[in-house]
């Protein structure tokens, strides 16, 4: 089965003066991203991130 890595590139100061309401909007993203990979058909393992 074909594997891909997701990378995510983020600027750390973006969460420094996030609002709260900002958090929410990213946490309900990742969570429709992952919903959407198994309604596909796909599957997400690992979830770790690499070295700076």
């Amino acid at each position: 089965m074909t594997q891909y890595a997701i990378l995510i590139y983020e600027d750390p100061a973006f969460y420094e003066t996030m609002a709260p309401e900002g958090w929410g909007a990213v946490v309900d993203a990742h969570n429709t991203f992952t919903k959407r990979v198994s309604e596909l058909g796909g599957s997400l393992t690992g979830g770790g991130r690499s070295r700076p």
